[in-house]
């Protein structure tokens, strides 16, 4: 993909949304679900600024557009509850028919951001020339010199967000229990559920082992079992990452983003649970592997020049 060296700044805040307004809503539709840049480069900066603005609100924020769906079952759940409920377990029975609209806020969240995601990464690779950011310090050593690379995930930054999570889980279960005691068991037994999900993973996460390992001879992922070549890939890019955490003690995560020369070759060659994330990080920001660095030992900037000098791939930053 050719970079395009003619466009206009991109746009942010309130100017990036009235721009985004104004275009026709076909083409806004053909934006969002397309997973080729705009060739016009007006509208691709357009997608970048929009993009950006979106991922940057709150969670609340984003979920506006729903609520033409959401107002009316809040209402007809209300009143269907307030007439038919049995005494003492009204709170019970809401809970139970607003569930189904959290999974769906939660499904459209999901699908939205991750298109959002994609809209961006397809368009700033394009318009790379033109916005830029600095670029890595060189390396001090020559292509396939660097020393190998294993990095770790930080078991202080892990087990402070799951502790916080649990505070959170425990504080939703109380307020549940407050309203209906039967609420509160149900409400607590699913989130101990999710919570026991989440310490298995961090366990996996925080045994001492290195989460990905920046070989001479490729990538490694230990958690995926995969060893892949650096021929596999053709450049490396630094982007932002968006997702809520309490990982970072104040720091802005990014993610290193490995761009494959033949990425649905690759994911095809993955165990299923390894290439349905794989699936997920090519849609959102251009390849099939990514590593976030939210609670790593290493940052975005140092796995990416470590890899480039192992490998001797281009480095692009998007990180604005």
């Amino acid at each position: 993909m050719q970079p395009m060296f003619a466009a206009p700044p991109v746009p942010h805040g309130r100017a990036a949304l009235d721009a985004w307004r104004e275009l026709d809503r076909g083409v806004r539709r053909e934006l969002m679900r397309g997973d080729r840049p705009h060739p016009d480069p007006t509208t691709a900066v357009i997608a970048v600024g929009y993009a950006r603005t979106m991922l940057g609100r709150s969670r609340l924020r984003q979920t506006l557009p729903l609520l033409p769906v959401l107002l009316p079952w809040a209402v007809g759940l209300g009143l269907a509850v307030a007439a038919a409920a049995p005494k003492g377990h009204s709170p019970l029975l809401f809970f139970a028919g607003a569930l189904p609209a959290g999974v769906l806020m939660t499904w459209w969240s999901r699908r939205r951001r991750l298109a959002l995601h994609r809209l961006e990464s397809l368009h700033a690779a394009a318009l790379w020339v033109t916005e830029r950011s600095d670029p890595l310090p060189a390396a001090p050593f020559a292509a396939g010199e660097a020393p190998e690379l294993a990095v770790r995930a930080v078991r202080r930054a892990v087990w402070r967000a799951y502790a916080i999570t649990a505070g959170l889980f425990t504080l939703c279960t109380a307020g549940a229990a407050s309203l209906d005691p039967l609420l509160g068991l149900v409400v607590g037994c699913l989130l101990a559920f999710l919570l026991v999900s989440l310490i298995a993973a961090g366990l996996r996460q925080t045994n001492g082992r290195p989460f990905v390992h920046l070989r001479a001879d490729g990538l490694a992922f230990r958690s995926a079992g995969l060893l892949l070549p650096w021929t596999a890939f053709t450049e490396i890019r630094i982007m932002p990452f968006r997702n809520p955490t309490w990982a970072t003690g104040g720091r802005k995560p990014k993610v290193v983003v490995f761009v494959a020369a033949d990425p649905h070759g690759l994911i095809t060659s993955m165990r299923p649970s390894t290439a349905r994330r794989a699936r997920a990080s090519l849609k959102a920001y251009g390849g099939p592997m990514a590593v976030a660095d939210q609670a790593l030992d290493r940052t975005a900037e140092e796995m990416a020049a470590a890899a480039a000098a192992l490998s001797g791939l281009p480095v692009r930053r998007f990180d604005q």
